[in-house]
């Protein structure tokens, strides 16, 4: 019987079958004895400098000290702390993935304003989110950033009004001046929401206004308060029909005022005996 060639690189198992060819892995181990090329592998000093895939780290490597990560770790504590309200100011932009209490301070502000978001010190999606719609609101650009500019009209927003609402109690105010009369306080306030709004409100009693504005985008409900002067201007306060016919409906002016179809001392609880609740413009 005969076998193919066997190269240099390999050795021959002959078994009574067949011959096993085995591939011979020449790896210098200790000192190396003669000259070798240039494209040899160096010699190792030991076996166990031959690290494998899966093998324990080689005492060598194991004693390479490892780069210090602290002034990375500085860098990036320094990148994502937000800066100081004092500072954004100046100029300086509170963005997306930063921390800190001055966050927390925009997000505290944010709520006072309508747009409301948990004070976590964290400026992550929601607070970008609600940092747009305020934006969209004041007719900032929409970079869901603080800046200067946005920090500014938030610290004018602290009233809780928006500019929507602002411009319904003006409209309210002037149409109650205009009219001074009594029983036609639902019309009158429709007039002063639809004069910044396209038309949606319907009904014959001031009361049917609560559902409507409950499930218009423009409008959100907020807790009444104990004191109906601490609402904020252009909040609408519906009062429920109780034993009365109509309920009432009116605007929050400020200053302890209300505007229906005349102006009156802010209505704290309704003849007809029914509840109330409060709208606020977004």
């Amino acid at each position: 019987m005969s076998y193919p060639a066997v190269s240099d690189r390999s050795s021959l198992i002959q078994t009574p079958e067949k011959p096993i060819f085995l591939p011979q892995l020449k790896v210098p181990l200790g000192t190396s004895t003669g000259t070798s090329s240039s494209s040899s592998p160096a010699p190792f000093s030991s076996p166990q400098d031959l690290f494998l895939p899966g093998t324990a780290q080689t005492t060598a490597q194991a004693k390479t000290p490892k780069a210090s990560a602290a002034p990375l770790q500085a860098f990036v504590d320094d990148t994502l702390e937000s800066p100081s309200l004092a500072a954004i100011r100046q100029g300086k932009i509170m963005d997306l993935g930063q921390s800190g209490t001055s966050v927390k301070e925009i997000q505290k502000m944010l709520s006072k304003a309508g747009f409301g978001v948990a004070p976590s010190g964290n400026f992550g999606p929601t607070t970008q989110g609600q940092v747009k719609a305020f934006q969209k609101c004041w007719k900032i650009s929409e970079t869901g950033q603080v800046g200067p500019t946005t920090l500014k009209i938030l610290e004018q927003a602290q009233d809780g009004s928006s500019p929507l609402a602002k411009a319904m109690a003006q409209s309210a105010r002037a149409i109650a001046n205009a009219r001074g009369t009594t029983g036609q306080c639902y019309n009158a306030v429709a007039e002063a929401i639809e004069n910044n709004l396209p038309p949606f409100l319907w009904g014959m009693h001031a009361y049917m206004a609560a559902d409507q504005l409950a499930a218009h985008p423009r409008f959100r409900e907020i807790p009444v308060p104990a004191d109906m002067n601490k609402l904020p201007i252009g909040a609408i306060v519906v009062w429920g029909q109780g034993q009365s016919e109509s309920g009432h409906i009116s605007v929050h002016l400020g200053q302890g005022l209300e505007a229906s179809d005349h102006i009156a001392a802010q209505m704290q609880s309704h003849y007809g005996g029914g509840s109330a609740r409060v709208f606020v413009a977004r």
